[in-house]
């Protein structure tokens, strides 16, 4: 079983370093997280601390429709494909969730 969560933490680290290279090539200058709205910023900020769709339009008092469509946005704006790509762009441009 630790072999296993050894597997998926190389697996995350090397995915980071992969998103990290893929940044510099393109010789990204700004943040890609001032593209955000400010509701999709909030949005973020719960998925970063590792909410679901349905916890974060309940505490936004918003539908789950909403949030998921906030959530495509976000992650187009950003050029990522998942949570973990996002975890890793947080921390390539060393943005800190409110």
């Amino acid at each position: 079983a630790l072999s296993y969560f050894s597997a998926i933490r190389d697996t995350s680290a090397r995915a980071g370093e992969q998103l990290r290279n893929e940044q510099l090539e393109k010789k990204i200058t700004i943040n890609p997280f001032e593209k955000l709205s400010d509701r999709e910023l909030a949005v973020l900020n719960y998925l970063l601390k590792g909410d679901g769709v349905k916890t974060i339009a309940v505490n936004l008092k918003i539908k789950t429709n909403t949030v998921a469509t906030f959530k495509a946005r976000i992650f187009n704006k950003l050029g990522i494909n998942n949570l973990i790509d996002l975890r890793n762009l947080t921390e390539l441009y060393n943005f800190k969730p409110n």
